[in-house]
């Protein structure tokens, strides 16, 4: 198994009517989940039964912000609401590609005398936007 290191890898996001732009990302975090349903029943002998329900993700990219391409601009378009496709690379033929809706952007300055901005941001899966898929 090949090992790729996650800091030489493209994150991308394209804003719904925008173009794709390249972030500057320190860190990206990705979670995939789905329901838990809980269907014990008289027949599974007093042991907890389940089924999988619908499934769900969210997650948090960091990135140092592009002065060129400040994250609220029109593009990228980070900013709470916004949806489009997050793609994130991970050393396969194909990228991950979510479609997302941005809940959450935070800035960040640690030390007065760093020129660089940190900011990060949430997002959360939305169907509504199109499809996932798996990186391979």
């Amino acid at each position: 198994m090949a090992f790729t290191a996650a800091h030489s890898q493209a994150v991308q996001f394209t804003v719904t009517g925008g173009s794709a732009v390249t972030l500057n990302v320190t860190d990206a975090v990705w979670d995939e989940e789905v329901q838990d349903l809980i269907v014990t029943h008289t027949g599974s002998g007093g042991v907890q039964s389940r089924l999988p329900g619908v499934l769900d993700g969210n997650g948090d990219i960091k990135a140092n912000v592009d002065a060129a391409a400040l994250p609220w601009a029109t593009s990228p378009g980070v900013r709470p609401g916004a949806k489009g496709t997050l793609t994130i690379a991970v050393g396969g033929s194909t990228v991950y590609s979510l479609p997302v809706m941005i809940t959450k952007l935070h800035f960040q300055s640690s030390n007065p005398s760093n020129t660089v901005v940190n900011y990060s941001f949430s997002f959360k899966l939305d169907s509504i936007t199109g499809s996932i898929t798996r990186a391979t």
